[in-house]
């Protein structure tokens, strides 16, 4: 009886885990920030010791020496942007850090295949924008 529970638990939950493209969130966040971690081919997580450790190994934090800020921007193909804003700050024995990362497409094109042709962007243009706040 436990095995027929267990085995229809787990069928139950399968599709919230597997269920196919365009179905999970946060995908963005595998974009790599800054520019040492993909340096070092995202063998990062170990040697996180400036202010994109929030992203990488929040542990890492604790090794800011005083005040440290970190900007980025890449521009991507076809109107696709990734950003990262990060401060972090010693503060006697501990260590206070915020991020903000953002993705953005812009001018991806509305289709409409009952008018007009399917060919032409018939009904204008939209953006898409996924964000994250990280405390630490």
């Amino acid at each position: 009886m436990m095995r027929v529970l267990l085995a229809a638990f787990a069928v139950s939950i399968a599709p919230a885990f597997a269920s196919g493209p365009g179905t999970s969130a946060g995908q963005f966040l595998r974009i790599p920030v800054g520019a040492r971690a993909p340096a070092l081919g995202g063998a990062f997580s170990a040697l996180a010791d400036d202010i994109t450790a929030i992203h990488y190994n929040p542990a890492g934090l604790a090794q800011l020496e005083g005040k440290e800020a970190a900007i980025s921007y890449n521009a991507y193909f076809k109107d696709t942007a990734s950003q990262f804003l990060g401060y972090g700050q010693k503060m006697g024995a501990c260590t206070l850090a915020g991020a903000i990362n953002l993705f953005a497409v812009k001018d991806i094109e509305k289709r409409s295949v009952s008018a007009g042709d399917a060919d032409k962007p018939d009904l204008g243009t939209f953006k898409a924008q996924d964000m994250a706040l990280s405390l630490g």
